[in-house]
C-alpha cells in the first residue's frame, strides 16, 4: 500500500498569503475606509482563516459577512494568476509522482 498525501494549498504548495492579505485590505479600504495592519492580518489568516476574519469583522463593523465575502472573492480572484508556488513545492511533487 502506498501512502496518500493531502495538501493544503495556501502556505503549503502556494505562497498565497500576500494575495489574501492584499485582497482583504482592499475590501476594507473600499467598503469601510479602514486601513488594516497587514502583518496582524497575515498572522490571523495563517492561524485561522479568511472566513474567521470576515465573521469577526462583520460583528465589529456591521457589514454583512456575505457582502464582505463576495467582494473579497472578486478581488482575490483577480490576483490568482500572480500566486507563485512555495519554494521546492514543484520539485517535491515531481519526486512524489516519480515514486508512484
Amino acid at each position: 500500500m502506498k501512502p496518500t498525501f493531502i495538501w493544503d494549498l495556501d502556505g503549503t504548495l502556494f505562497d498565497s498569503y500576500d494575495a489574501i492579505v492584499d485582497s482583504l485590505c482592499d475590501v476594507y479600504k473600499e467598503k469601510l475606509n479602514i486601513d488594516l495592519d497587514k502583518e496582524e492580518l497575515r498572522q490571523e489568516a495563517i492561524r485561522y482563516s479568511v472566513g474567521h476574519f470576515l465573521a469577526r469583522m462583520e460583528k465589529e463593523t456591521g457589514v454583512l459577512f456575505k457582502e464582505l465575502k463576495e467582494r473579497y472573492s472578486a478581488i482575490s480572484g483577480e490576483r490568482k494568476l500572480n500566486i507563485k508556488p512555495m519554494k521546492h513545492s514543484i520539485e517535491l511533487l515531481d519526486y512524489l509522482k516519480e515514486q508512484g
